[in-house]
């Protein structure tokens, strides 16, 4: 069961917004005509929750946002919808709320859709088999509103509401661009099809290779392995699949999405801990638990191996491995969702005349653009390459908005105190260049927005828009 706080939310909102927010726990879902619904996943794009609004809260929260006047708000709540600006409010309301679903269990949540819904779609909600919970949310200076949590993650087979799987992540009363919301289909995640795994299979090929000459710089004599088949599986049914005890490896590939596995039975641990240590790796009469010292040498190994994965991705762009970590067994791995889904590579690693089976699964989220790149048309790659564009786009630039400089006599300098003012050379609404780097990307003029300080764009290079500044 998802668990969500009121002192959680009530710290989320106050915070946001600068002010007071009152929230406490409400005995039940009321009947409601219309609601804003979030919908959040985590990166393997696994459904984990769905937070509906009453119109109540949802004006009442986007009018605080931008310290809009209660008179919005109230219009939003007559109409039972909210319009324009309100609307994208909220947007922005939904996209801060997915940190109330972060921790050890999700360690990165992302906004997946808004919409608003008409009471049909909210009683399927409330008559679904989820768990929940409610709050009241009083934002100092609005109309009250409640605020329903709904644990999507836990839910029972087939318990999910069917118009969930139609919610549409624009809405007819703001467009929003293609890049705001990540397209997500309940019912059918996207996985990876038999021509794609046929266009991935000499390039696996070529991995295990070079995880095989890794793993032989450290013992003789030499470890064999091949790879059996590649599928496509749900975490929960690649674990159940994988030999009970193993040791498993998961790690990041930054700045890639998802936890990597690499799977080895505890058998050919020791075998491995053997030969390091001169013996012939043959099974051990007596298998034992390995021990601390066992696994730094194991470790050894394992970290040659991880070092070569990058190679898979070498054509779409430059990875690093972090965060890794060792578990003694198939259950539950940390960052990683049962239904997460993911390329597995199923291995027969042959160590002193015995095979064992080891795997490397691949999470999708990773593998996904790798094989659009693989599959693109060759005539296309020789241009721009959309991949690597929406790589790009993801990347975080620093700008900088400018005012001439002016000239300051030193002895008024090394006299100034607090509340001094020194007059700029720039008119008020005089504009002024925007720089990244050392291009000028527009000309902006500054204002506010609510509580906020921002400069809207009067003559832009690249586009039109308002860029807040922190």
């Amino acid at each position: 069961m998802l668990s969500v706080a009121a002192s959680d939310v009530s710290a989320m909102f106050a915070t946001l917004f600068g002010k007071a927010v009152d929230v406490t726990d409400s005995p039940g879902a009321a009947a409601l005509d219309a609601v804003a619904l979030s919908v959040f996943v985590t990166a393997e794009q696994e459904t984990i929750a769905v937070f509906a609004m009453d119109t109540a809260a949802a004006a009442a929260t986007a009018s605080a946002l931008t310290d809009e006047p209660v008179d919005g708000a109230e219009a939003a709540i007559a109409a039972a919808k909210l319009d324009g600006d309100l609307w994208e409010n909220f947007a922005e309301i939904g996209n801060v709320m997915s940190g109330l679903l972060r921790g050890d269990r999700f360690p990165r949540v992302l906004l997946h859709s808004v919409s608003q819904v008409g009471r049909a779609e909210w009683d399927a909600l409330v008559s679904a088999a989820l768990e929940s919970s409610t709050f009241t949310l009083t934002v100092e200076g609005y109309p009250a509103g409640n605020l329903t949590i709904f644990d999507v993650i836990d839910a029972p087979p087939g318990s999910i509401p069917a118009f969930l799987q139609e919610i549409n992540p624009t809405n007819a009363a703001a467009e929003v661009d293609v890049d705001r919301w990540r397209p997500y289909s309940f019912s059918k995640p996207r996985t990876v099809s038999h021509e794609e795994l046929r266009t991935l299979q000499s390039r696996a090929e070529d991995l295990v290779a070079a995880l095989t000459t890794a793993c032989n710089g450290l013992v003789s004599p030499p470890i064999r392995q091949k790879l059996l088949q590649t599928q496509s599986k749900v975490w929960e049914d690649y674990a159940a699949n994988v030999v009970s005890p193993s040791l498993m490896i998961s790690f990041q590939l930054r700045p890639l999405e998802g936890r990597f596995i690499l799977t080895w039975p505890l058998e050919l641990v020791m075998a491995f801990v053997d030969l390091m240590l001169g013996g012939s790796g043959q099974p051990l009469a007596a298998p034992r638990q390995p021990s601390r010292i066992d696994l730094a040498l194991a470790g050894a190994i394992h970290g040659r191996a991880l070092e070569r994965v990058p190679d898979f991705f070498a054509d779409l762009t430059e990875v690093r491995v972090e965060d890794v970590r060792v578990d003694l067994d198939t259950g539950p791995v940390a960052g990683v969702p049962p239904k997460s889904n993911f390329l597995v590579l199923w291995l027969s690693t042959a160590v002193g005349g015995v095979e064992y089976q080891t795997t490397l699964g691949m999470p999708m989220l990773a593998v996904r653009p790798l094989i659009d790149l693989l599959l693109a048309d060759p005539e296309e790659s020789n241009g721009e390459n959309p991949l690597v564009r929406e790589r790009l786009l993801d990347v975080m630039l620093e700008v900088t908005a400018e005012f001439p400089p002016v000239s300051v006599p030193a002895t008024q300098l090394a006299e100034l105190t607090v509340g001094d003012v020194i007059i700029l050379d720039a008119e008020p609404r005089e504009p002024t260049p925007l720089i990244c780097g050392d291009i000028q990307v527009a000309s902006a003029v500054p204002v506010s927005t609510g509580r906020r300080v921002a400069v809207q764009i009067r003559e832009a290079m690249l586009a039109d828009g308002v860029i807040g500044l922190p």
